[in-house]
């Protein structure tokens, strides 16, 4: 297995491995982008996301919100999604089959036409 570096360089496989189904010549663009931001950039990203925490005020969201999900993600599963869903008074859930990680990119059609039927019933 690689080791993250600080520029360029080498990326830990499983880094990447979540945007497998992403088209090749895009996926190529966002690898490259990943590894030239270097394991700084990837640590602080990781650390923001680790402590962000907004889940009291969920509630007071009273906007409709739609939330789109990869069935396969594993940094935030289904189930963060139903949470998500529970917890926010307007929100509409929709499940991509086969998504992973970067679902917009990896069914861009199906996801922008959810996102326009969304729009549409608002």
């Amino acid at each position: 297995m690689s080791v993250i570096v600080e520029s360029g360089g080498d990326m830990a496989y499983f880094l990447l491995s979540a945007n497998q189904n992403i088209s090749e010549s895009l996926r190529t663009k966002i690898n490259s982008s990943i590894k030239d931001s270097g394991a700084r950039i990837m640590r602080n990203d990781f650390y923001a996301c680790d402590k962000f925490d907004v889940i009291e005020r969920l509630t007071k969201i009273n906007i409709s919100v739609q939330i789109i999900v990869g069935d396969k993600h594993q940094i935030t599963p289904l189930r963060y999604a139903s949470f998500l869903q529970d917890h926010l008074p307007n929100a509409d859930r929709v499940i991509i089959e086969a998504g992973i990680h970067i679902i917009f990119a990896e069914q861009p059609y199906l996801v922008n036409n959810k996102i326009q039927g969304f729009l549409v019933s608002l």
